[in-house]
């Protein structure tokens, strides 16, 4: 009897040796060994509530804004090179494609030349306000204008100061509704959050408006029940939980510029987050334990499982994918105290690039379009730039 147990004691144990040594395989697979490392260029503090922030495409500046009105640009190395103050807070700052401008929203919208250190224009619109504003590539940029007196909203396309070009009103809506352009400024995908879905022209022109079938299922207690976005050729991909006849699922649908759905996809599992890539030709997404990344035609190019952690975002870069994880123990979100990770990786050769723990009091990761460049801002006051180095 003794040997017996002796016999099951050591079966035991290599047992769980040979468990730990597949996970620990999993783990590498998954995570794999990085090929470079993120480095701290400069911490700062605000001495103000940080209400907006950006970071320029190419990671040349970090800008924020305060509640007290105080924008603050900083370059890589730390140094403040512009600093004004506007005399309303701060809702929104965003830059210009080549770096040389940066937008500041109030109630209206300021361009600041950072070279000159100057407001170059302000745009605004009488008994209106800005709710939102897109700088396209070529240096033009749309507005999108709601009354201060009744459900109306305006979207207005400007030349690279401000002067109008074109100008049409937007679909009435009493709920939510969401305005996203294609990176070109050629298209506008405005959605109200019962699934009435309009792709729009630059110009006012509707390509095709449809309501979404099966209907979108809303809870009031959670975020904007819609992910949604819009390429440069007018192409869309849509997200959302459905209900219908009291079953629940999750659908991915691929639309082309004509409204017609190329592809759809069915999910168990709610999907966190959706984004084209900026070339518009793939499109990833987030969900459960699983990051994947599709053609347009609705093929899997990539795919990625952790066991473990939960993707909460994902954002794709030219050639590389960028994933926020959460331990499934901890998975609220924004990020809790323990167990969150951020990692780059290339999507071609699924090598990681690399890998690092958030700062526990993390609110927000933002990447330069390169994603050579991350900048960290836990608010109310701290921020902090980091830059990718590869090994050699």
């Amino acid at each position: 009897m003794v040997k017996k147990r002796q016999i099951w004691d050591s079966a035991y144990k290599v047992f769980i040796t040979v468990l730990i040594c597949v996970i620990c395989i999993a783990f590498l697979i998954n995570f794999g060994s990085p090929q470079g490392a993120l480095l701290i260029c400069w911490a700062k503090e605000s001495s103000a509530f940080i209400n907006s922030q950006a970071i320029s495409n190419f990671g040349k500046y970090i800008a924020i804004g305060t509640n007290l009105g105080l924008l603050t640009v900083y370059d890589r190395t730390g140094n403040v090179i512009l600093e004004k103050l506007f005399k309303d807070p701060i809702l929104d700052v965003k830059f210009s494609y080549d770096e040389s401008y940066v937008y500041v929203r109030s109630y209206s919208v300021y361009a600041v030349n950072i070279r000159n250190n100057s407001v170059s224009w302000e745009k605004f619109l009488k008994n209106y306000y800005v709710s939102d504003f897109f700088p396209f590539r070529d240096g033009r940029l749309g507005f999108l204008f709601a009354s201060k007196t009744d459900l109306t909203n305006l979207y207005i396309y400007t030349d690279s100061k401000g002067g109008n070009i074109k100008q049409f009103r937007l679909p009435e809506t009493y709920g939510r509704f969401k305005v996203i352009t294609s990176p070109n400024g050629k298209y506008i995908l405005f959605s109200t959050e019962d699934g009435n879905i309009y792709n729009i022209r630059y110009d006012g022109y509707v390509n095709w408006n449809t309501h979404l079938n099966p209907p979108v299922f809303i809870d009031a207690k959670l975020n904007y029940p819609l992910l949604i976005d819009i390429n440069n050729d007018g192409f869309t991909c849509i997200c959302y939980t459905f209900e219908q006849f009291g079953k629940m699922g999750n659908l991915l649908s691929f639309f082309d510029l004509g409204g017609k759905a190329l592809w759809q996809k069915n999910f168990t599992f709610t999907i966190s987050s959706l984004s084209f890539s900026p070339d518009g030709n793939k499109i990833s997404i987030t969900y459960s334990s699983y990051v994947k990344v599709f053609r347009t035609d609705g093929t899997t190019l990539f795919e990625s499982y952790q066991y473990g952690y939960i993707p909460v975002f994902s954002a794709l870069l030219p050639t590389k994918l960028l994933v926020f994880y959460t331990s499934k123990e901890n998975s609220s979100f924004p990020f809790s105290s323990k167990g969150e990770i951020i990692r780059l990786q290339s999507i071609y050769n699924r090598k990681s690039l690399f890998q690092t723990k958030l700062n526990f009091k993390c609110d927000s990761f933002f990447s330069s379009v390169d994603g050579f460049y991350f900048f960290e801002i836990s608010k109310p006051f701290l921020i902090r730039l980091y830059r990718y180095q590869q090994i050699k």
